[in-house]
């Protein structure tokens, strides 16, 4: 701080119009421990006069009924932080009446980084992402493209080590969180354990750091260039903006159009959603097991589902049951009207009809095709695309996340001989699943039919 505050005139330029704001969070978590944290920033703040804003977990987070751990405090800071940042800054525009920038600072050094990298390959990362911390990068949670809050790390280049030698050699007082002693936590387990053991396999901690600095160089250098190529592939398709991700033309996806499609995935969700790679393997072996399977959905994690609509991919929340036609319409079977007129072979338009396969054979029998609720026909099992057998009703509406006062009345199409039910659709989150045995083919349009839902 005395650096930045106590400048020589050959900085006073550069440095004239910085305004610096100190913040400090107070999770209260260690109790008297925490109270002196924050009693040396407001000395330290006091003494050089810089303006100071404390947050208190108990006052923000505790009234919303939020369970501590890392991930919500972190992200407590990070929207706390990205808040006031573009508040300070709107203040600074009224009154220059001017453009103004600002960023976040914060005080990662090496270490930190180091053990960062670590925590990523311990946990499972892709290889463009086996990296330590950015010198500069956008603050979680900014996708909507206008006053990205953007966070520096300028102490990344030095050492605990070294700052603490500094420290010392300058007579400041500091702090230690005891909390970082903690075994409890992975990241300390990293430093306290695991950096030591890397340190003394490798021949030193010089040894370790130009290790760990040649991996992160060649991580950045192929994520470069994948990143290269998945642009230039989503310019092709239209942009990484478009609704829609299209499939390459034989629908399997290499290295290339991986990156590409979690490059889409994170813009369409505005970061809520990262496609991780067991999500991508699972897709691309749904893709490879039913190459000619043009409708079918994949449940990514998050509450979001990947739909793939003909040659193309769409990305959709799972929101709340919005039934197309309400289960209180009927208490008995609807009969359903279909035809064979088809028009070009196109995505399923979901609130007017159902395009679904339906033999020859079968359709000599003159079928009823009827919509019903599940709990008019509770026996029925069904074949999703994903599964190599059938499962009941009950428990596929179970393992998709419908509540279970919600199960009985999920609408399904049934369709009826004189012999035998069958299950041919059933609606999963306003989503339909059609059973495998009924999956049209495009190829195939002569046992395709379209059945009329309203």
């Amino acid at each position: 701080m005395r650096r930045l505050l106590n400048c020589d005139k050959t900085n006073e330029t550069n440095t004239q119009n910085m305004h610096l704001h100190v913040v400090h969070f107070d999770h209260q978590q260690r109790g008297a421990s925490s109270d002196q944290d924050r009693e040396l920033v407001q000395s330290l703040c006091a003494a050089y006069s810089v303006p100071l804003t404390c947050y208190y977990w108990n006052d923000d987070m505790q009234r919303r009924d939020a369970t501590f751990t890392q991930a919500t405090a972190r992200s407590w800071r990070q929207c706390t932080m990205r808040e006031l940042l573009r508040r300070l800054l709107q203040q600074e525009r009224d009154q220059r009446n001017d453009a103004v920038n600002g960023m976040v600072l914060t005080a990662h050094h090496q270490n930190d980084s180091n053990e960062t990298l670590l925590l990523k390959f311990l946990r499972g990362t892709h290889l463009t992402n086996l990296q330590g911390m950015p010198v500069i990068s956008q603050l979680p949670g900014d996708y909507d493209g206008d006053d990205i809050v953007y966070t520096g790390r300028p102490l990344l280049h030095v050492t605990k080590a070294q700052l603490v030698a500094y420290l010392r050699a300058n007579h400041f007082h500091w702090r230690d969180d005891d909390s970082n002693e903690s075994p409890k936590y992975l990241r300390n387990r990293v430093r306290h354990e695991l950096v030591p053991l890397l340190e003394d396999l490798v021949g030193g901690a010089s040894v370790l750091q130009q290790k760990l600095d040649n991996l992160s160089q060649q991580s950045d250098e192929v994520n470069e260039y994948l990143m290269m190529r998945a642009h230039e592939y989503l310019k092709q398709c239209g942009d990484v903006k478009t609704k829609y991700f299209v499939l390459p033309p034989q629908g399997q996806l290499d290295i290339v159009h991986k990156h590409a499609l979690f490059l889409w995935v994170r813009k369409q969700s505005k970061g809520q959603c990262s496609l991780d790679s067991a999500s991508m393997e699972r897709l691309c072996a749904q893709l490879m097991a039913y190459p000619d399977n043009k409708q079918w959905t994949i449940n990514i994690g998050g509450g979001w589902d990947l739909m793939r609509r003909g040659n193309v991919m769409a990305l959709k929340t799972k929101a709340e049951p919005a039934y197309l036609v309400k289960p209180s319409k009927f208490t008995n079977d609807t009969i359903l009207t279909w035809h064979r007129q088809l028009d070009d072979y196109s995505p399923n338009d979901f609130s007017t009809c159902l395009r679904i396969k339906v033999p020859s054979t079968l359709l000599s029998l003159q079928p009823l095709f009827t919509l019903s609720s599940v709990k008019h026909h509770p026996k029925l099992t069904v074949t999703p695309t994903w599964r190599p057998s059938p499962i009941r009703l009950a428990a596929f509406l179970r393992g998709q996340g419908v509540p279970l006062h919600e199960q009985s009345n999920a609408p399904i199409i049934v369709l009826s001989t004189a012999n035998e039910s069958v299950l041919v659709a059933v609606l999963s989150k306003n989503e339909w699943v059609i059973d495998a045995s009924f999956i049209p083919a495009a190829n195939n349009r002569d046992e395709m039919i379209e059945l009329k839902l309203k």
